[in-house]
């Protein structure tokens, strides 16, 4: 599973001096993209967010049923992922003017 080009001995050089270590591409590509294939496909989600100081939940399903306008809301603060996974799940999105 662990990506086998990893120079295992600089990492722990690393975290001999820092105490920590971040490893990029720690798996194996293939595990990778397997996993984040199941995530998108398998793995029900709700999108989360905070209006005026209250926390709120948004299913996948209320999502289906977002305007053109709310769409482009939650794109145009920053939730490009969310519109991404959304995409792929069948849930409409669109191109804002403002994008």
């Amino acid at each position: 599973m662990l990506n086998p080009n990893l120079d295992r001995a600089a990492f722990a050089e690393q975290f001999a001096v820092d105490g920590r270590v971040r490893i990029e591409n720690i798996l194996d590509a293939d595990v990778a993209e397997r996993i984040r294939e199941c995530c998108l496909d398998h793995v029900p989600y709700e999108y989360l967010t905070n209006i005026d100081g209250q926390n709120v939940v948004i299913t996948a399903d209320e999502m289906t049923n977002f305007s053109e306008e709310m769409l482009c809301f939650i794109a145009e603060v920053g939730c490009c992922s969310t519109m991404t996974t959304m995409a792929r799940r069948g849930i409409p999105g669109r191109r804002c003017s403002t994008q």
